[in-house]
């Protein structure tokens, strides 16, 4: 019972991002009826009903542009300070190097509660150090450089009333992106930029832990599966605290690694272990190893377990996820392995197959396919 209300004990820090964004929506919404009574007053409902348009048009097509801009400064930022080109990502649109020809490739990935992701490779530590603070802020900078040419482009076409309200949103949006993203927030599924940078200054080993992410990313990205790479890397010093989410994501990749190697029993213990400390993991990290615990279980024939874990939240993420390999994969699990539905589990994997044409990491399913076999196994054995 205990351990149940320390789940549930209120957070504020967990509704910052949620204020915010209501801070933001309540001021836009003031903004627009401002706007709009002056036009009414001016030129009637016409032009009203015009200023109206514009402004929704205007605010849909600045927010995805200064998406666009802000992974983008990341990515320039992130060049300028030494690193390298390793994937850029708008909403599930993926660009990543391909490690044979070197060529550009596109390819297809989502990951919940994120518009956007640039992942470079890290330069060599210099007296063990390695710069992240450009990179971190990049995306902030470039929203607020953006929204200052949005502003001055506003100031010469005062003439054209559309057209500057066009470039004023865009300086709103692009402030009120770039606060979002700079205020160090913990946003649910993710931390934003801001609170990644609050993290690598907490902690030496927070620097390190985001070297060894990246370096994992870029391995994946030439085709390295988790078990591959270093056992070292994987290892989190007795002395660092798990509670900065820099750490945590390194205990993060030792289950993931587990997972990799086939030793579900010790990846599901390991899962349970890290799920219930106190530990700076985002969401969208634990609703992941969530889904891999639920895997293990019922590859161990504990389904009472896996099914107390299917809670609202989680069934929430995996819809919201629909297209993740790993998701696709738990729930062909729970409909093998559980509902013993041999219908729904073809139609998943027939899901599964298509996410693997687009997804960007080869490797990734390669891992997954070894999942998949161990999953029909157990439901033989089952039938036997």
């Amino acid at each position: 019972m205990s351990e149940k209300r320390e789940k549930k004990k209120f957070n504020l820090r967990n509704y910052v991002g949620m204020l915010f964004f209501l801070a933001i929506g309540g001021f836009s919404g003031w903004f627009i009826g401002y706007y709009l009574g002056e036009t009414a007053a001016d030129g009637g409902l016409g032009q009203t009903l015009w200023s109206f348009a514009v402004l929704l048009l205007g605010m849909y097509v600045m927010l995805y542009a200064q998406i666009v801009i802000h992974e983008a400064g990341h990515l320039v930022f992130g060049l300028l300070t030494g690193y390298r080109f390793s994937l850029f990502r708008i909403f599930s649109l993926t660009f990543l190097r391909d490690p044979d020809s070197g060529k550009i490739k596109v390819r297809r990935m989502q990951l919940a509660g994120t518009g956007g992701q640039c992942l470079l490779v890290p330069p060599e530590p210099v007296d063990g150090k390695i710069p992240f603070a450009l990179y971190h802020l990049g995306g902030v900078l470039m929203n607020l450089i953006a929204s200052a040419v949005f502003f001055v482009l506003y100031l010469l076409t005062r003439s054209i009333p559309m057209l500057s309200l066009f470039f004023l949103i865009g300086v709103i949006v692009g402030i009120a992106y770039a606060m979002m993203n700079g205020i160090p927030m913990r946003l649910g599924a993710v931390d934003n930029d801001g609170y990644n940078l609050y993290a690598q200054t907490r902690s030496p080993h927070a620097v390190e832990a985001m070297r060894i992410q990246l370096l994992t990313a870029e391995a994946i990205a030439r085709g390295k599966r988790l078990r591959d790479l270093p056992a070292e890397w994987f290892t989190v010093p007795e002395e660092a605290s798990l509670e900065n989410s820099m750490v945590a994501v390194i205990a993060v990749f030792a289950c993931n690694r587990l997972m990799d190697e086939g030793r579900y029993e010790e990846a599901e213990e390991a899962i349970r272990t890290l799920c219930a400390k106190q530990t700076g993991m985002v969401g969208v990290h634990r609703s992941l190893l969530l889904c891999d615990r639920i895997t293990c279980l019922l590859l161990n024939g504990k389904t009472a377990e896996a099914d107390a874990l299917l809670t609202k939240e989680l069934t929430g993420f995996m819809k919201a996820m629909k297209t993740n390999p790993s998701v696709v994969r738990t729930q062909y699990a729970i409909a093998r392995l559980q509902k013993h539905d041999a219908a729904e589990a073809e139609v998943l994997l027939g899901r599964f197959e298509a996410c693997a044409k687009s997804h960007p990491f080869p490797s990734d399913i390669v891992s997954e396919r070894q999942v998949l076999t161990a999953i029909d196994a157990a439901a033989s054995d089952t039938q036997q």
